[in-house]
């Protein structure tokens, strides 16, 4: 059974884009790269968060 939800788009597995987005505030990131918008921003920052989140949860594990 497939799942109806559609997936937050956003650009966490490239490597480039990121590099800026932790470098550049929202309003510079987002001006560079016109084409992304405020909300695929909004969703690589959310789920760079739960990363974060998840590996720090883990190393208290260890």
């Amino acid at each position: 059974m497939r799942d109806n939800r559609i997936e937050k788009a956003d650009f966490i597995d490239d490597k480039e884009k990121m590099r800026d987005f932790v470098e550049l505030s929202k309003n510079e990131f987002l001006n560079s790269y016109s084409y992304l918008t405020e909300e695929e921003y909004d969703n690589t920052k959310e789920k760079l968060e739960e990363k974060r989140k998840i590996r720090k949860n883990r190393a208290k594990e260890r």
